[in-house]
């Protein structure tokens, strides 16, 4: 079995899990498989400043389960491995090495085996609120023989698939995060209640005093004019306009829904695509993700649509096996500029096809935010490179 097909299966395994625990079990076991390690770690966050190493296959799992490794913001230390997981550096990240790792997460270094040199691989797991951890994988080999220990293109590609994988099974393949759920729960329950508690409970004393005005008419002393009369009419209104209310606060209780912001609608675009591309895209978010989900308005809409639009042309035309969606924001003079990548290993543009809507569309939703799209040929596939300017409000 291809390891395209494993991961394919893995990807359906993911979108019907019920159990995240026996899913990331499951991705480490069949990520070991995949990639031949002879060590495999899954670093997660447990706050702001500190990760552990959750998830170890094979060598040194005795001394790395469990191990963590904590790094303030606020410090100057920049320690590779804690570095890279607070900054989401991607240049330290591909200069990461197993010295790094284990001195960080181990009380004394590991060294690598005897007379064997080292090779690894990390690529970023979102792992929801704004955190990531890490996918490592590090292989060694005899200096003396003529194997290698490092990883392939393809194996690389598989590995990025398989970060993606584990960010989708921390976070559900909607991108709606749990505590979200929770809050559109807790809502609805609270509207639920009101409607058949609050509610019922206020017509019932409505009524209970409309048959105390009609009782009390039968009394001489009684006067639709005077106090008491007066005093119950006024409290039958004062519950009417109550209930009025209540059904105001029900009716926006079900109707208000929590923002989804960008980073989680594009988590969202790439699980809906795995159906037509067959494999898992990767998303690499490659700035702060609170200046992302920052983006608000049209330019946040626009960037959703191309990314859908990129997906959706490579899934009917590129015939690829992997995808690599990359969002960056950074500085072009005093302009702030978020720029879209994405890139596929497929058999390219096709020069017989002309009309290219799609890429129109794309033109068009650039230039308004003062940008442009381009797109170009890679070895193998093609890459469609779209930026936009972040206009200050």
């Amino acid at each position: 079995m291809s390891n395209a097909t494993r991961i394919s299966e893995l990807t359906a395994a993911v979108l019907n899990a019920e159990d995240p625990d026996d899913i990331l079990d499951l991705l480490a076991d069949s990520t070991f498989e995949i990639l031949s390690p002879d060590s495999l770690l899954v670093l997660l966050p447990l706050n702001d400043s500190t990760w552990v190493c959750e998830l170890v296959r094979g060598q040194y799992q005795a001394e790395l389960l469990g191990a963590s490794v904590s790094h303030s913001s606020e410090t100057t230390d920049s320690a590779p491995l804690p570095f890279v997981l607070d900054h989401d550096s991607q240049e330290a990240l591909a200069t990461l090495t197993w010295s790094d790792l284990t001195h960080a997460l181990a009380d004394e270094d590991l060294p690598a085996p005897a007379g064997s040199t080292s090779a690894l691989v990390a690529f970023p797991i979102d792992a929801g609120a704004a955190r990531r951890g890490l996918l490592i994988a590090v292989r060694f080999a005899d200096e003396d023989s003529d194997a290698t220990a490092a990883f392939t293109d393809a194996e690389n590609v598989s590995a990025a698939s398989l970060a993606a994988l584990f960010s989708f099974a921390l976070n559900g393949s909607t991108g709606r995060s749990a505590i979200e759920d929770d809050l559109n729960d807790e809502r609805n329950r609270i509207a639920r209640d009101l409607h058949d508690l609050a509610i019922q409970e206020l017509f019932g004393v409505g009524m209970q005093l409309e048959t105390v005005m009609s009782q009390a008419s039968r009394f001489p002393e009684y006067s639709d004019e005077g106090p008491v009369a007066t005093s119950l009419k006024d409290s039958v209104a004062g519950i009417e306009r109550s209930i009025a209310e209540i059904r105001g606060i029900v009716q926006s209780l079900r109707n208000e829904t929590v923002e989804v912001t960008l980073s989680q609608r594009l988590r969202h675009e790439c699980g809906l695509a795995i159906a037509g591309l067959g494999f898992v895209p990767s998303l690499h978010l490659q700035a702060p993700v609170a200046e992302l989900d920052a983006i608000e308005g049209e330019l946040k809409e626009d960037v959703v649509a191309v990314v859908k639009e990129c997906l959706a042309n490579v899934a009917r035309h590129a015939h690829a096996s992997a995808v690599s969606v990359s969002i960056t924001l950074f500085k072009e003079g005093v302009d702030t500029v978020i720029q879209v990548n994405v890139s596929d290993n497929g058999r390219g543009i096709d020069p017989s096809i002309t009309r290219r809507s799609g890429l129109a569309n794309m033109g068009a939703r650039a230039r308004r935010h003062l940008g442009w799209v381009d797109f170009y040929s890679l070895d193998p596939g093609t890459m469609v490179s779209w930026r936009a300017t972040i206009i200050a409000e």
